[in-house]
C-alpha cells in the first residue's frame, strides 16, 4: 500500500493531500454502484464502499482511500473485502473512511470503455491517475491507494517470470478463441478444457464469467481476455524494484504477502527483500502498529495463499487498518 499502491502508480505529485474537497461529494455517494463518467477519454468506472456508521463518529468528515484489483479481477469481487477493511480502518482512525473501488482498463465496469492500446501498466497507471484527478481534483490525492496482485497486496515489484504464469496465459488464450457472448458458461469451460487446463484452473476461468447484460441468455468474460493478457505480459517484465531501494520523500510503502504465497519464488530480489525484512521484525518483536518511520514496510497474513481477500478478508483488514490510521488521520 502506499500512502499510496504498488509503485507503478507513482509518481503522485502530492502522495498525502488533505481532501476536503472530496468530502462533500463522498456523503452524496455512500454506495453508488460503477460511476462511468464520459469525457474525451474514457474514465474508469468505480464503486464506492463506506464504512458502517457505527465503527466512527458519523459527524467526521469521511478520509478516502483507493482500492485496485488485479488482472483479470473487478471491483465486485473485493467488496467483501473492502467492507471489511473501510469498517476497521474507521474503528483504528476514529472518523468514517470510504473507498473507491477501481476497474482497471478492460475490466468489470471498464471493460467496453473505448480505451487505446498499449494496454500496460503504464497505460493502467495514467487511467488510475485521471480518474482520481476528476474525483478529487488536481493536485489531490487518496490517504492511501492499494491493491492485490499486481500492486502491493501479494504482488512483486521487480520482473517476474513469465513462465510462473504459464497456467494464466493459457487460459486467457483459450477465452479469447471463444467467440462471445457464447451461449452458455460450459463453452468456456470446455476452450480451457481443450487447451489442456486442469479443472481447478477451468473453474476459476468460468467464475469470472457473467451475463451478457446486452444479450439476455448468454455469457460473457468480465474482462477483455486479450486486454487482460497484455497488462499481464507487461506486469512480467515492468521492474520497480528501485523504487523500493529508493522511495520518494514523504511516500510510504507497504507490502502484505500471505505466508503461504509462492508469488516470489520467481522473483529472487522481491523474495530476498521480503526475507531480510521478516526476519528483521521478527528479531524486533513483531512490531504492528504503523506507527514505524521507515519509507519500505512489509507485512504478512499468517496461513494465506495469494487469494488473501477472499480467503482471510478480515484478518487482512485487521492487519492493515492500523497501518493506514496515520495517514488517515491526517487526511
Amino acid at each position: 500500500m502506499q500512502h499510496c499502491c504498488r509503485a507503478s502508480l507513482h509518481p503522485w505529485p502530492v502522495q498525502k493531500s488533505p481532501l476536503p474537497a472530496a468530502a462533500s461529494q463522498a456523503r452524496r455517494h455512500r454506495r453508488a454502484r460503477h460511476h462511468t463518467i464520459m469525457a474525451a477519454t474514457p474514465l474508469l468506472a468505480f464503486d464506492r464502499l463506506a464504512s458502517q456508521p457505527a465503527t466512527a463518529d458519523p459527524a467526521a468528515a469521511p478520509a478516502l482511500i483507493a482500492v485496485l484489483h488485479g488482472i483479470t479481477g473487478s471491483s465486485s469481487q473485493y467488496a467483501p473485502f473492502v467492507q471489511h477493511l473501510v469498517d476497521a480502518a474507521a474503528a483504528s482512525a476514529g472518523r468514517p473512511v470510504e473507498a473507491l473501488v477501481i476497474n482497471l482498463r478492460g475490466h468489470g465496469g471498464s471493460r467496453d470503455l473505448p480505451l487505446p492500446p498499449p494496454h500496460t501498466m503504464e497505460a493502467a497507471r495514467e487511467d488510475v491517475l485521471a480518474l482520481l484527478r476528476h474525483e478529487l481534483g488536481e493536485g489531490r490525492a487518496p490517504a492511501a491507494l492499494l491493491g492485490h496482485s499486481v500492486w502491493v497486496i501479494d504482488a512483486a515489484a521487480g520482473p517476474t517470470d513469465p513462465a510462473f504464469f504459464n497456467l494464466m496465459s493459457t487460459g486467457l488464450a483459450s477465452l479469447e478463441s471463444v467467440p462471445q457472448p457464447a451461449e452458455s458458461l460450459e463453452v468456456f469451460t470446455q476452450a480451457a478444457a481443450d487447451a489442456g487446463l486442469p479443472a481447478s484452473v477451468q473453474q476459476n476461468l468460468v467464475s469470472r464469467c457473467e451475463p451478457d447484460p446486452a444479450a439476455p441468455g448468454r455469457f460473457r468474460t468480465s474482462y477483455v481476455p486479450a486486454v487482460a493478457a497484455s497488462l499481464l505480459d507487461d506486469y512480467c517484465h515492468t521492474d520497480l524494484g528501485g523504487l523500493l531501494e529508493a522511495p520518494p520523500a514523504g511516500l510510504q510503502l507497504h507490502l502484505i504477502y500471505g505466508s503461504q504465497s509462492i508469488i516470489l519464488d520467481r522473483c529472487p530480489e522481491d523474495k530476498a527483500r521480503f526475507g531480510a525484512a521478516m526476519a528483521t521484525k521478527q528479531e524486533s518483536g513483531g512490531d504492528r502498529s504503523g506507527g514505524s518511520a521507515e519509507a519500505v514496510q512489509y507485512w504478512q497474513v499468517e496461513g494465506a495463499s495469494h487469494f488473501v481477500p477472499w480467503t482471510h478478508p478480515a484478518e487482512l483488514a485487521a492487519a492493515i487498518a492500523p497501518v493506514l490510521a496515520p495517514a488517515l488521520a491526517d487526511a
